[in-house]
């Protein structure tokens, strides 16, 4: 074999590996470039995802502050309420001595009324003697 065919057949297997290299870089930039486009798409919804957690975030820092005043409030309303109780329970027992009060008043009333009834009897009673006495013995009755 000469070095002339040598040469030519190296020749011809170094243009068919550049042209292989040449394919091979032609689809290793579209790979890139899809990579490239893929990876652009994955930071759009990344952020998208960004500024949806924050708005969220944002919402719950709303309505746990919202949720922090109503506590608050229920708080002095339950304090105000228990106040309120304290006090209705002192009412209470002050009725119940009132109550006690004027269960015995009463007693004491029916038994100033029997009283006066039997009083209120013995003076019928010596109305009608008087009665009779001025009348007479004789005296139509």
């Amino acid at each position: 074999m000469s070095s002339f065919d040598d040469h030519e057949r190296r020749h011809a297997a170094i243009e068919a590996e550049i042209s292989l290299l040449r394919a091979e870089a032609v689809a290793t930039r579209a790979l890139a470039a899809g990579a490239d486009h893929d990876v652009a798409e994955v930071r759009s919804e990344l952020r998208s995802h960004t500024r949806m957690l924050n708005a969220l975030r944002e919402t719950q820092v709303a309505h746990y502050n919202e949720h922090k005043a109503d506590a608050a409030e229920l708080k002095a309303d339950v304090a105000q309420i228990k106040t309120d109780v304290t006090g209705l329970k002192a009412d209470v027992a002050g009725l119940k001595i009132d109550m006690t009060g004027i269960k015995a008043d009463m007693t004491g009333i029916k038994a100033d009324v029997s009283g006066l009834k039997s009083d209120m009897t013995a003076v019928k009673a010596g109305m009608a003697r008087i009665v009779g006495l001025l009348e007479g013995p004789n005296s139509p009755r």
